[in-house]
């Protein structure tokens, strides 16, 4: 869980082995988990099939930008041999404005 810039919002990770990275999605919430909205969809697979494989994607390292209006997160998808490290792509989710809705 990561407080935005304001501590108006938090990110964090939510899925059966979440506390690991595993099969994790990421929410966007008030810091006492209401007004909550989903961000990924990683590991749905109705939703995003061609991310969504046996074992799922790890996400780790939550960071907010300085002004609240991006989240960075390394994710990797387990496929292959397993060298998470190596495989970790790093992304950038945008808001629409400080710690806003996601832009589309």
């Amino acid at each position: 869980t990561m407080f935005s810039p304001s501590g108006e919002r938090i990110v964090w990770m939510r899925g059966p082995l979440a506390g690991l990275g595993y099969n994790a999605d990421l929410y966007l919430s008030r810091p006492d988990f209401t007004d909550v909205q989903r961000l990924t969809w990683y590991n749905d697979c109705s939703v995003w099939p061609e991310k969504c494989k046996e074992q799922g994607a790890q996400l780790s390292r939550l960071e907010w930008n300085d002004d609240g209006s991006a989240v960075y997160y390394g994710m990797w998808i387990h496929e292959g041999p397993l060298r998470p490290f190596e495989q970790t792509e790093l992304h950038r989710l945008d808001f629409a404005g400080a710690c806003g809705a996601p832009s589309r």
